[in-house]
Formats: C-alpha cells, sequence, structure tokens
C-alpha cells in the first residue's frame, strides 16, 4: 500500500500518508503501518549506520501515534512500542528537542501505556524518562506525572519521594504542594495495614 521509497524523511513520509488517509477507512490505515513497519524493519533498522537506524526509528514512532491516536488501537500500539520503539531506544538521538530524540521516544511509549491504562508499564516508562531526561525541566515533568500515576496506584510512598525530587523553582512550580495530601493517604494506608 505504501507508496514508493521516501525521498524525504520517512518519518514525515510516514506521517504524510497517515494524514492522507481519512479516519473512516482503518483499514487503508492498518494496511499503511503494516507496509511501514515492514520497510523500517528491513530497510533501515537492521543498518549499521545510526542514522539509518533512527530513520527506522522514526517510521516507527510515527506507526506508533498512528495506531494510538487515529485508530485507537492500542494492542497494536503497545506491540509497535515494545517491538520497535524499546529494543531500538538506543538508536534515538541525545541531542534535546529533536523529534527523534530519546524524551520524545520515551514520550510516545508513555503515551501508548498511557492510552492503553497500563500502570505498571506507564511506571516504568515514566522512570525511564526522569532518568534519560535531556534536563532538569523535563525530569521534574515526568517526575509529577509519574507521582500522579504512582498515587493512583496507591504507591504513596514513592509519590512523595519524586515530589520531593522536584526544584519548586523551575516549570513545575507548586508540585510539592501535592505532598501533604499524599502523607495523609500513606499514613491512612499505613494504619489500615495495621488493623488486624
Amino acid at each position: 500500500m505504501a507508496n514508493a521509497l521516501p525521498t524525504k524523511s520517512p518519518w514525515v513520509w510516514c506521517w504524510e500518508q497517515y494524514e492522507a488517509v481519512p479516519k473512516q477507512n482503518p483499514k487503508v490505515l492498518y494496511g499503511l503501518i503494516a507496509d511501514h513497519l515492514l520497510i523500517a524493519d528491513t530497510r533501515y533498522l537492521k543498518s549499521k549506520e545510526i542514522e539509518e537506524r533512527r530513520k527506522g526509528l522514526g517510521m516507527a514512532v510515527e506507526a506508533c501515534r498512528c495506531a494510538t491516536h487515529r485508530l485507537k488501537d492500542t494492542a497494536l500500539a503497545v506491540q509497535i512500542a515494545e517491538g520497535y520503539l524499546k529494543p531500538h531506544l538506543d538508536d534515538a538521538d541525545s541531542v534535546q528537542f529533536k523529534y527523534l530524540g530519546r524524551a520524545n521516544v520515551i514520550e510516545a511509549i508513555v503515551d501508548v501505556y498511557a492510552e492503553a491504562k497500563d500502570a505498571p508499564k506507564l511506571i516504568d516508562a515514566f522512570k525511564l524518562l526522569v532518568r534519560d531526561a535531556p534536563n532538569r525541566n523535563t525530569a521534574d515533568a515526568g517526575r509529577l506525572r509519574l507521582a500522579q500515576v504512582l498515587d493512583r496506584q496507591g504507591e504513596y510512598a514513592e509519590a512523595i519521594r519524586y515530589l520531593k525530587e522536584i526544584d519548586d523553582k523551575e516549570g513545575v512550580a507548586g508540585a510539592k504542594r501535592l505532598i501533604p495530601e499524599l502523607e495523609k493517604k500513606l499514613k491512612a494506608k499505613q494504619a489500615k495495614e495495621k488493623t488486624p
């Protein structure tokens, strides 16, 4: 289904093809995703050249985003994230704010697990984002979002720990105001666990 091989950035080529298909025609989108992943896998991701592998990674990122947002097929998006994005994460660019920057690829993975409502994998992806963030603001935003997921999972002590690591003077100023409420939840949880 995919037209001839791209002459521009492969991920832009993929995105343009996805956008050209009406949402009412999911079969075409599924076919394009399959074709693009096949091209990514056979032409780019197995290359010895990092720039070529990044092209394949970009195609996989776009396929993943299409599955997540256009098709709303979280099962397919999870398969792409786990089969293409995570295994090729080391091929992502280390330069901040690049489309194929490591943080952007991790954000695509985070997005998939958030849509799939897979809290354990979402937590792991946020931890990866915090660890590999290109700057303090990105790490702190990841810490805040991670703490929110941990809160929903009842992991209050860990949520508090991540909130305490935030630099309150920067992009997520005020995030530490959430700590007292989490401390109350933690005490209530501990009291409940002690009750026979």
